[in-house]
């Protein structure tokens, strides 16, 4: 089965930067790919936001989703959704991440048992 995460960044470029980080350093090789929602709900300058999206678009497990005006968390992880082939998702917002390596691929492979449909935080 294919996993992706899915974070839904509300235009926080230190929030956002913070969640690749983890992902390049602690669930890299646990997941098949991160989507980025990145909404501008908080009005983040144009050339700050294409210097991040630049710079985490050079990663070949990432996909950009840009929406240059805020609109919530529904409609981001709504297009994510309907945009992505991964068999699982983790949603990621903005107030939960896998801090330790091996706890998203320990979740994950509870539903690919069968054991779980599902896995909440």
């Amino acid at each position: 089965m294919t996993r992706a995460v899915f974070l839904s960044a509300g235009g926080d470029i230190f929030l956002s930067s913070f969640v690749f980080k983890l992902f390049k350093e602690r669930f890299y090789n646990e997941i098949d790919r991160l989507w980025i929602c990145f909404n501008n709900h908080a009005g983040t300058p144009p050339d700050a936001v294409a210097e991040f999206l630049g710079k985490v678009s050079k990663d070949p497990k990432v996909r950009i989703n840009y929406q240059p005006i805020g609109c919530g968390n529904g409609r981001p992880i709504t297009e994510m959704t309907l945009v992505s082939q991964e068999d699982l998702v983790c949603l990621l917002e903005d107030d939960c991440f896998p801090f330790k390596s091996g706890v998203l691929d320990r979740e994950l492979k509870e539903i690919e048992s069968g054991k779980y449909d599902a896995v909440g935080s």
